[in-house]
């Protein structure tokens, strides 16, 4: 059986954010460490997302590819592949 606590509220409710600051002899180390921690981080996810957009190519040239007369060879491929990655991924398409 559980026990319940008044204090659970407390930790429960997330209040306003809060602010950190650092400054001073604190700054210079932390700023290594989460420089050490944080880029394995950030290029794992810049990995993924490479990933995931070389998937949805392949993907979407696979279906084009099968949808035009001539497949790839078909001259309106390049554009049509382009149009529809950036459709998929939500992006607007470049300015010829």
């Amino acid at each position: 059986m559980f026990r319940s606590y008044r204090a659970v509220g407390i930790i429960e409710d997330p209040g306003p954010p809060l602010t950190i600051r650092i400054g001073g002899r604190e700054r210079p180390w932390l700023t290594r460490i989460l420089g050490f921690v944080l880029g394995p981080l950030k290029r794992l996810r810049i990995y993924r997302r490479q990933r995931f957009i070389q998937r949805e190519i392949d993907r979407v040239a696979a279906l084009l590819e099968r949808e035009l007369p001539g497949g790839m060879a078909h001259p309106e491929f390049q554009d049509k592949l382009l149009a529809r990655v950036h459709e998929r991924l939500g992006h607007r398409r470049p300015s010829p």
